[in-house]
């Protein structure tokens, strides 16, 4: 959960009746704050079902600001993946991270200023940088 706005969850509708944490009955639920929150479904068939998401905090700086912070070049690469900030106040990267498309981690590093792609599948891909005020993701695609 971010200070960008609320976070509405939207389960997969089905025909029935849903209970939420907090008695409420409908088929979304507007989430303001972190925590942990149930839905219960029972459908016109009989078939029961619950279960529980935990929602974090997540620490943001303006996205005004942030959107243009790094720079992935070249985009499309092939063998390597050079990060540049462009931001010239200190942003100290903490690690990189690359996850496929689906969302698994497949690269994980210290050196944030180049990642050897040479080994992942053609593809999109999204890199995530772990920094002192905050996270940035971004995407490339692998050629």
């Amino acid at each position: 959960l971010c200070p960008f706005g609320p976070f509405t969850i939207n389960p997969s509708p089905v025909a029935g009746n849903y209970l939420w944490q907090d008695g409420t009955t409908g088929n979304n639920f507007v989430v303001n704050s972190p925590g942990d929150y149930w839905l219960a479904v029972s459908t016109i068939n009989g078939c029961y079902g619950i279960d529980t998401i935990h929602v974090q905090a997540c620490v943001a700086i303006n996205e005004n600001d942030w959107s243009t912070a790094f720079a992935l070049t070249p985009n499309p690469a092939s063998t390597f993946l050079n990060i540049e900030i462009k931001r010239k106040d200190s942003i100290k990267i903490n690690q990189l991270q690359i996850r496929n498309i689906v969302g698994q981690l497949i690269y994980q590093s210290q050196n944030y200023f180049q990642a050897n792609i040479s080994q992942l599948a053609t593809g999109i891909y999204i890199v995530e940088l772990i920094t002192d005020k905050g996270n940035w993701i971004g995407k490339f695609v692998k050629q």
